[in-house]
């Protein structure tokens, strides 16, 4: 082996044995921020072995470089940092071939105040109540507190605000305020829950007839301002305000009791004036619960108490999701499921490389299901995240390139079938109806079509045939999808189609399409629906109304022995001839029901037919004149009827 070629060796297994990592340190992942790009710093650490020292790292955001330095530490973008939902990361390189990147972390941008709207002040009963709306473009749930009269200190304060949903400050005890104009002021934080960042401040003037608070002729209580009752709380720490009312002017005794144990004491309580108890620790708690807080106050030797519940959550909503492979695709399906005992929404970001937001889906419930299509080839940042009530949330990002390998040809298309005969026993007679489903999708329009088939015998002649459908979430909303034909009647998700009859060997359809693309999978969460028919029963015409007492007797008996469809419930459910039949995934159906008819069913023309003993002679009657028309023209013919 010449020197060349140890040299070549020798420099492979030092390669080999290099590597380098970079390790990101600040902002957090999911964090917030506000401040300007300048403002920012992103640090992060960088270590190797046998790489040497590094030449270059360069910041990334959302794909886009912005801002280097030459060494470890931190680096300060160079450029604007757009506000929503940014993805961000670090390269760095030792000069040669060597180079590594980070995990990427995500950083929600928002450096727009909420706005407040909707505040006025109403009193009922000397209680005023504070109502108002705070609305923010990010954030889903605000931190809000109001202020009377210019107090440094909150009166009432709210930590899980719902975005553009109204809110109420109640409670106000107006004879603890001076007679005449007073100001309620109302400030928002936006953040998600996470802290102070942005905040808006609005103010509503009420007006308080009568004489001053010490004046007047109050009725000796104590009226609990903050929290609410029945409002929730995420944090460790919690403040209780309140107000004791009383005629006198001389400071009183006043107690906190948590769960019934005293927590904390106010020995120089001001009557008529907001009190709180601050910064109580509520870190005891169990991280979901309900406490139950009561001020008593004592004023001589009589005492006076409240008590009103608040609502503990402290864990954020546990958050699953899938999503398809984006090659060969134009689309990404995204189905995000939550979980958490108080969840109020889950949510569904998509957004470019550029950071701009292609589409979103907003919705309550534990799972959400969308499908963002058109796609184009290139870089997206998927961002999923749930809130509970109390303004915890949980949210995770993805980044996902749109692939389309060159030599593919045409959209994405899906198909699949599922088929299942429904066997039914009435009196000893079998009826078979067979549901055959066909999924036919492409990426803008994709089709469901159900066939019903009777496959029973002669005697299945089902009439009133009404089928109902359920339509599931994974294939869309039932708003949003055209049938054919069009639904008897429609409730939410269900569809109920009305199809006359359904005779022995005929088959009938309907079909459900929406615009836009449906995974195959999507076709096997179709498994519930109603058949609902009516088995024809009829006998001969009677003669007389003794045999038609007769008969009478015997179609009820025989309607009663060939009940039309047994339901699979252990009841079956009859109504007349009326049975319906609930079919779900892995139903069974029993091999004989026996269920008693309500009432008879009057014989009508369409459905009479020929039986028993008139029968038999029906048709013995039938054959003898084929005979004589027979013998007829085969005599004129011979010449045998001439002259007549």
């Amino acid at each position: 082996m010449n020197a060349e070629n140890r040299i070549a060796i020798l420099m492979l297994l030092l390669a080999t044995a290099a590597s380098a990592t970079v390790t990101l340190s600040s902002p957090a992942d999911a964090s917030w921020n506000n401040q300007t790009y300048s403002q920012i710093q992103f640090t992060y650490s960088y270590s190797d072995s046998g790489l040497g020292n590094i030449t270059s790292c360069t910041l990334e955001i959302d794909g886009s470089a912005n801002g280097q330095n030459a060494t470890e530490g931190s680096i300060t973008p160079s450029g604007e940092i757009a506000e929503g939902f940014r993805v961000w990361n670090v390269n760095c390189t030792n000069g040669t071939s060597y180079e590594t990147a980070a995990a990427s972390r995500t950083l929600l941008v928002d450096r727009t105040p909420p706005a407040i709207s909707n505040l006025q002040a109403n009193e009922t009963n000397s209680l005023i109540d504070v109502s108002f709306s705070a609305t923010d473009a990010l954030s889903q749930v605000l931190s809000c507190s109001l202020y009377i009269n210019g107090a440094s200190s909150a009166s009432q304060s709210n930590s899980s605000v719902q975005n553009s949903t109204q809110a109420i400050f109640g409670g106000i005890n107006s004879s603890a305020l001076p007679a005449g104009q007073n100001n309620f002021t109302v400030t928002c934080h936006d953040g998600n829950g996470t802290g102070n960042l942005n905040s808006a401040s609005q103010t509503v003037q009420h007006t308080i007839s009568g004489p001053p608070p010490a004046q007047q002729n109050a009725t000796i209580a104590v009226a609990l301002s903050s929290p609410q009752n029945n409002s929730w709380h995420n944090s460790l720490h919690a403040n209780f305000s309140f107000t004791f009312v009383s005629n006198s002017t001389s400071p009183v005794s006043c107690s906190l009791f948590l769960n019934g144990s005293q927590n904390a004491t106010n020995s120089s309580v001001q009557p008529n004036a907001t009190t709180s108890f601050q910064n109580i620790s509520l870190s005891w708690l169990p991280s979901e619960t309900s406490l139950r807080w009561n001020v008593t106050c004592t004023e001589g030797s009589q005492g006076y108490s409240n008590s009103s519940i608040l609502r503990i959550d402290r864990i954020a909503p546990s958050l699953t999701y899938t999503e398809n492979s984006p090659t060969n695709r134009t689309y990404i399906w995204v189905n995000a499921t939550a979980n958490d005992s108080n969840l109020y929404q889950i949510r569904i970001w998509l957004y470019d490389e550029d950071g701009y937001e292609i589409d979103h889906e907003t919705g309550s419930g534990p799972s959400r299901t969308f499908n963002f299509t058109g796609l184009a080839e290139g870089d997206y940042t998927l961002n999923i995240s749930a809130y509970d009530s109390a303004g915890n949330s949980n949210s995770v990002s993805q980044s996902i390139t749109i692939d389309i390998t060159e030599g593919t040809t045409g959209p994405q298309t899906s198909s699949a079938n599922t088929s299942r005969t429904v066997d039914v026993s009435a009196g000893g007679t079998q009826c078979s109806v067979l549901v055959r489903r066909v999924l036919s999708g492409s990426s803008t329009l994709s089709v469901v079509t159900t066939t019903l088939t009777n496959n029973g015998g002669v005697q299945c002649n089902l009439t009133n045939f009404i089928f109902t459908d359920t339509i599931p979430a994974a294939f869309g909303d039932a708003g949003s999808v055209s049938f054919e034909p069009s639904p008897t009647s429609r409730s939410g998700q269900q569809a109920s189609f009305n199809l006359t009859s359904l005779l022995p060997g005929q088959a009938k359809q309907v079909a459900y399409s929406i615009n836009s693309f449906v995974p195959a999978s999507a076709l096997s969460a179709f498994t519930t629906y109603t058949l609902q028919a009516r088995l024809a029963i009829a006998q001969q015409p009677q003669q007389n109304q003794s045999s038609n007492q007769t008969q009478n007797q015997t179609a009820n008996q025989t309607i009663e022995e060939n009940q039309t469809l047994a339901n699979e419930s252990e009841n079956g459910l009859v109504n007349g001839s009326l049975e319906i039949l609930q079919v779900g995934e892995g139903n069974e159906f029993p091999s004989n029901e026996s269920s008693s008819l309500l009432g008879s069913l009057p014989i009508t023309p369409e459905v009479l037919v020929l039986g028993g003993a008139s029968a038999v002679a029906g048709v013995l009657g039938l054959l003898l004149l084929i005979v004589a028309i027979y013998l007829f023209f085969r005599k004129k013919k011979s010449g045998g009827l001439g002259g007549v």
